[in-house]
């Protein structure tokens, strides 16, 4: 789902990737034991009812599921490897970090044959600088990027 700013959020359980915008507002709402500024949380949280506009992934390639948003700061995708597959970047792109969420796979350098491994839990960042790279293995790997 895609939050605009001032919406107060929360999960409770199970797996998300939240993915934000550089800000100077962050403002917890509560659930923790840190300082809740109530004054301003009410300043800047919305309080109208709306429908959850659930994001539907859209297939850019036999790997790769992308979400489309609203945001103009950054794009977020989802790559799906299985057995035999191999994910190739696109050359035309911008820095990206990667994260491994389920399963591992190999992290290799398209100029250099350089690799690393992603196992879950475990992520990359990849600079523009870097021409193309390939991953491989059996994972699921969550992508976000700065929109060219």
């Amino acid at each position: 789902m895609f939050l605009s700013s001032g919406e107060l959020h929360a999960y409770l359980k199970g797996m998300c990737i939240e993915l934000m915008a550089n800000s100077d507002n962050v403002i917890r709402g509560g659930l923790t034991s840190k300082h809740v500024d109530i004054i301003e949380l009410f300043r800047i949280v919305h309080f109208q009812e709306k429908d959850v506009k659930l994001l539907i992934p859209q297939q850019t390639n036999s790997t790769e599921l992308f979400y489309p948003c609203d945001a103009n700061e950054f794009i977020l995708s989802r790559i799906c490897l299985k057995k035999n597959m191999l994910y190739t970047s696109s050359q035309n792109r911008s820095v990206e970090i990667i994260i491994c969420v389920d399963g591992d796979a190999t992290l290799e350098d398209g100029d250099t044959a350089k690799n690393m491994m992603l196992e879950k839990g475990t992520s990359a960042l990849i600079p523009a600088t870097v021409n193309t790279y390939q991953l491989k293995g059996e994972a699921t790997i969550y992508k976000a990027a700065v929109p060219l």
